[in-house]
C-alpha cells in the first residue's frame, strides 16, 4: 500500500511550491494525483517517485 501526501506535504518533501503543483494539475502535467471528495488532493509517494525518476536528466536543452 502506498503512502499519500497532501500538496503541503509534497511541497516540503520535494520542494515544489503547492501553487506550482496546482498549476500543473490544471495543465495536466506533473505527477499524477488523486482527488478525494471533490476537493482534497493527494499524491501517492510511489507515483511521485516514479515521476521524479522519469524526469531525471543528465543534461539541459532540447537534446535532453
Amino acid at each position: 500500500m502506498s503512502d499519500y501526501k497532501t500538496p503541503d506535504e509534497l511541497e516540503q518533501w520535494i520542494g515544489i511550491k503547492k501553487a506550482t503543483l496546482a498549476n500543473w494539475r490544471y495543465r495536466g502535467v506533473g505527477p499524477e494525483f488523486i482527488k478525494v471528495g471533490g476537493r482534497r488532493v493527494l499524491y501517492s509517494t510511489e507515483t511521485v517517485e516514479e515521476w521524479l525518476k522519469a524526469n531525471t536528466r543528465t543534461m539541459t536543452g532540447s537534446a535532453a
